[in-house]
């Protein structure tokens, strides 16, 4: 940078480098005991400026130098728009590509002991004390059917965490914990990793709320586990991977043709009873929070 002179008036050095700019040249005004200096970026453009300054100084008031700052101004905005856009295109490999793992994800390792140590000191979810207190709503087993209320009375009367718990309850046993467990550490850290722990706090619970609403409004409150949370972050990560490349969370075809594949098992009943109510809901408000997350950015 080369300086183009000294303005004494703080406004008026303003005023003329909004002027420059309407006229491409990028500058920088730094205060100093001596007043205000003007510098210029491009010395090829220094000798222009200086007498540019010359005339400015000999009629700051004129119009021409009133009407720059409306147009300084769009001219910035124009520019901060293009660099949002710019951001958005470049995608950088180096993030895309790294470990999944790499980092800390302390939420998703306070997912993974709650719901190893819940099921567990509940003989996965099959103990009174969890249909007690765990289950989105008490329930009982009668003759061939199970009783209960279909209003939540629990949840209305302030046991709102009944809205989550289902999902730290692996009901199907050792096999669902550890399948479960899994995908949670290899979605969960990638999310986390990426995106930040508020990121992952915010997908785990609205995904596991929606997904239990769901599933207990098809077929009542005997279910748990953490596989709608599961396609829940599998659903973000296939959207983000798809459409913002850019934020570095990234699904190889193949693992997402498998995923979809499991799904199609699960519904066809081929693997014995499945919350499959609980799976897509999972899924599609996965996705759904990955679109609402590009559509505010836009």
């Amino acid at each position: 940078m080369r300086q183009a002179g000294i303005i004494r008036d703080a406004q008026q050095a303003q005023l003329f480098a909004d002027y420059l700019l309407t006229q491409d040249i990028t500058s920088q005004v730094d205060e100093t005991p001596d007043g205000h200096i003007v510098w210029i970026h491009d010395d090829g453009q220094l000798q222009w400026s200086r007498q540019e300054l010359s005339e400015f100084l000999a009629n700051p008031d004129a119009e021409l130098y009133r009407e720059a700052t409306a147009e300084a101004e769009a001219i910035r905005r124009q520019d901060a728009r293009q660099q949002k856009q710019y951001a958005r295109n470049v995608v950088d490999v180096r993030q895309r590509w790294r470990p999944w793992t790499e980092g800390r994800f302390p939420v998703t390792w306070i997912l993974i002991a709650l719901s190893a140590g819940s099921s567990l000191a509940t003989d996965f979810g099959h103990n009174a004390w969890a249909e007690q207190w765990l289950y989105l709503t008490k329930w009982e087993r009668v003759p061939d059917a199970i009783r209960y209320s279909t209003q939540l009375p629990e949840v209305r009367e302030g046991q709102v965490w009944r809205l989550f718990t289902p999902a730290l309850l692996q009901v199907g046993g050792w096999l669902h914990l550890i399948f479960n467990m899994w995908w949670l550490y290899l979605g969960g850290a990638l999310i986390e990793t990426r995106r930040g722990s508020l990121a992952m706090m915010g997908i785990a619970l609205t995904t596991a709320i929606i997904s239990n609403f769901t599933q207990f409004a098809f077929d009542g409150p005997n279910f748990g586990g953490m596989s709608g949370v599961g396609f829940g972050l599998f659903g973000y990560i296939w959207v983000k991977s798809r459409m913002d490349p850019g934020a570095g969370i990234y699904a190889p075809p193949d693992l997402i043709f498998q995923f979809l594949i499991f799904l199609v098992i699960c519904m066809l009943g081929w693997m014995g009873p499945i919350a499959n109510a609980a799976h897509v809901a999972g899924l599609l408000s996965g996705m759904a929070i990955a679109l609402a997350t590009l559509l505010w950015r836009k």
